[in-house]
């Protein structure tokens, strides 16, 4: 019986997809809300943390780097519009500097904005 290179292909892309699809699911677990009103959540890793949540302001500056994922946010607050479509952004802790600032919700990975359960700041 003769295997084509095509074949060979196309069952090891296929092994591939295999692999790469529980890699993917355990980066972004589900969020919760916890017990204190804070956020558990999967999020874009790296991101930048924002100074402010208003876009519009001209000292708006990237205060540190979200790396971890998933990460804690403590609480949700309005401001300026980004690219998730809404004004929503959660306040969070740095993995660089340690400092604290905002990350828009574009960038987590929440069902809903705000996440029922958490926190306004």
């Amino acid at each position: 019986m003769r295997i084509g290179i095509g074949t060979v292909a196309a069952v090891s892309l296929l092994g591939l997809g295999l692999v790469a699809g529980p890699a993917q699911a355990r980066a972004n677990p589900a969020c919760y809300a916890n017990h204190n009103g804070t956020l558990q959540c999967g999020n874009t890793a790296p991101t930048p943390i924002y100074s402010t949540s208003n876009s519009d302001n001209p000292r708006i500056h990237q205060v540190d780097t979200l790396r971890s994922n998933p990460s804690w946010f403590k609480c949700w607050i309005r401001g300026s519009r980004h690219s998730g479509g809404n004004n929503i952004w959660y306040y969070t802790y740095g993995d660089d500097s340690h400092r604290w600032g905002y990350v828009p919700a574009g960038k987590v990975f929440t069902p809903k904005d705000p996440m029922p359960g958490v926190n306004h700041c």
